[in-house]
């Protein structure tokens, strides 16, 4: 197993808390963004496995990796695994995301596997390529469409919270990012081949409300 680390050039303390832990591969040094950064890291990363996780995040126990790898296991046909992920701010839980199933059909409805939670085998890198960095927020949902609903790649669900996110990321700030999210993902569309507008977009949300308002309920 090996943890690789790719800073954009910080200018805080990050460098120094760093060094106290050995077995951490480093790089650091300016980017083109989010999505560079991922690429930067899946290229230097010498593993069968690729996970990636973004700062603020962080995975839900200490047997998250286990299950991970058994889930490789139990279906080695798969080219990537994914679960389920929850939304905290603080240490409190304000939502409760499940990723459900895929389906090409679900997909567009707001089943999108949770991309922090998404483990991919290396090669499905090396025969796609990586994100696209011209996206400043959802390269990710562009990379999931073009492997799975495009290329039909197998992806196995885990039901199974493995990813705590901050609220506050890139795509969590409230509704310019909503509208940034939305246009990117109608191009990601239109990319690669498929017929959508701006109403195909909104199909997503009653899906996502659901959610809001099941983690709200404790239902």
């Amino acid at each position: 197993m090996e943890h690789l680390i790719i800073d954009g050039g910080s200018t805080d303390n990050t460098l120094e808390l760093l060094k106290a832990y050995p077995h951490l591969q480093v790089s650091s040094g300016p980017d083109k963004g989010l999505y560079d950064a991922m690429n930067k890291g899946i290229a230097l990363s010498k593993g069968e496995i690729v996970g990636i996780l973004n700062s603020d995040d962080c995975y839900a126990d200490s047997s998250v990796l286990a299950q991970v790898r058994e889930a490789f296991q139990a279906h080695p046909q798969a080219d990537m695994v994914y679960a389920d992920l929850v939304y905290v701010k603080g240490s409190k839980i304000v939502r409760h995301y499940v990723s459900g199933h895929f389906s090409k059909k679900g997909f567009f409805y707001g089943k999108v596997p949770a991309h922090p939670t998404l483990f991919v085998r290396r090669e499905i890198y090396t025969r796609f390529g990586g994100y696209k960095i011209d996206y400043k927020i959802a390269a990710d949902y562009e990379f999931l469409l073009r492997t799975l609903v495009v290329a039909g790649l197998r992806a196995v669900y885990v039901p199974c919270v493995w990813v705590q996110m901050g609220v506050g990321g890139v795509s969590t700030q409230g509704l310019k990012s909503l509208w940034q999210a939305n246009k990117e993902n109608l191009r990601a569309c239109r990319e690669n081949g498929i017929k959508a507008n701006m109403a195909t977009m909104l199909l997503r949300y009653p899906y996502k409300i659901w959610g809001v308002l099941k983690s709200r309920l404790g239902i």
